[in-house]
């Protein structure tokens, strides 16, 4: 999905994921921080929870959670992940279902 530049766009989202198989299932708010970690920086948003929903639009990322309203920084497509380690995505389950409202 297309956003343009100072574009509203609201997203809510529900269900769970298991980011790391030795942890319990989280929402889409994550659980701690992954700044309180020994590599933050392994993470796509360091200053976000881990297995929070977040997204992207151009090069501009936003923490979702379970809704977020946001006025588009840059133009793009939206995509959604989960922020992980980006080396230990492979071991994710689970899903989130998400809707979108354009403004």
């Amino acid at each position: 999905m297309a956003v343009m530049k100072g574009q509203g766009v609201s997203v809510s989202a529900s269900g769970s994921v298991m980011w790391d198989p030795s942890l319990p299932a989280v929402g889409p708010d994550g659980t701690f921080n992954a700044s309180s970690l020994q590599t933050p920086s392994d993470f796509p948003m360091p200053n976000a929870k881990c297995g929070a929903l977040i997204m992207r639009i151009g090069d501009t990322k936003y923490v979702v959670g379970s809704s977020v309203d946001i006025q588009a920084q840059t133009e793009g497509e939206i995509e959604f992940m989960i922020n992980d380690r980006v080396q230990s995505l492979w071991d994710n389950n689970g899903s989130f279902t998400v809707t979108v409202a354009m403004k």
